[in-house]
């Protein structure tokens, strides 16, 4: 077997270069990992934020079965069992059809064990886009002591987020990456539901609309029913300098993360 593909692409700031994952394809699957460290817990947890984790199946996923492809079309993923709070989380990726105009696939997330603790669904265009990116083997140093932090969103109300076009966050043509989309979405799911609790997601569920061609991305949580069992959240994002172009739909199962104990 190959070795996992190394760096290529943003530099070393980039979101997707500081998730430092591994890649490698056979013209079957796409397989890869990353290392569980801190940055990725919801901050006072040892739970990763699900966002992240799609970030990661979005990128490994979009190499299946034998190169780059995209854009995503939607993707959702669903948690079997909590995360692993260290080793490296592993990802494989296979195609359930390929067509002429979409690649529809399965990414199962293990830990080192080989226990699967997600399961995710997602669709892509079947259009080539080169070589792909990647992240580093090892993470680069990150100056944030979370991915929360790094994202860089703010609150402008009960239930929204903002966030800015960073070139830390974007990919070529200008649009934030998905998986950063999906991110923002956990967080203002939180903020807008969460009461002072760290909230992740056990099901995530986004569906691309459009690119973000101006800025900022509003994330606004507009439905969120209450009743008995599972707390639900309905986030919408738009490109608020567009017009308000809708980018995103994400429907979110939320659940509370439990507190760290480490010191």
């Amino acid at each position: 077997m190959s070795e996992p593909t190394r760096a290529r692409g943003p530099g070393d700031g980039h979101y997707i270069t500081l998730l430092a994952i591994s890649l490698q394809s056979d013209g079957e699957s796409a397989t890869g990992s990353i290392p569980v460290r801190s940055q990725l817990f919801a901050p006072g947890t040892t739970r990763i934020r699900t966002g992240l984790l799609a970030t990661a199946v979005d990128l490994i996923a979009g190499h299946c079965p034998d190169g780059a492809v995209g854009p995503t079309v939607d993707l959702r993923l669903q948690m079997l069992a909590r995360p692993p709070s260290s080793g490296r989380v592993h990802l494989t990726s296979r195609p359930l059809k390929v067509g002429a105009r979409f690649i529809v696939g399965e990414t199962l997330l293990t830990d080192d064990a080989d226990r699967p603790f997600g399961r995710a669904v997602h669709s892509f265009l079947n259009n080539s886009m080169g070589e792909g990116i990647t992240g580093p083997l090892v993470p680069p140093a990150m100056a944030e002591t979370s991915f929360d932090e790094f994202l860089g969103a703010r609150a402008t109300g009960e239930r929204r987020l903002e966030l800015d076009p960073d070139p830390r966050l974007t990919i070529p043509g200008g649009t934030v990456q998905g998986g950063a989309q999906a991110l923002l979405a956990e967080l203002a799911a939180e903020h807008a539901l969460g009461g002072g609790r760290r909230l992740v997601a056990s099901d995530l569920d986004i569906r691309f609309l459009g690119r973000v061609k101006v800025g900022p991305v509003v994330a606004a949580v507009t439905h969120a029913p209450i009743h008995e069992g599972p707390l639900t959240a309905v986030v919408s994002l738009w490109d608020a300098g567009n017009e308000n172009a809708a980018v995103a739909s994400v429907t979110l199962t939320l659940e509370s993360a439990p507190v760290s104990d480490r010191s």
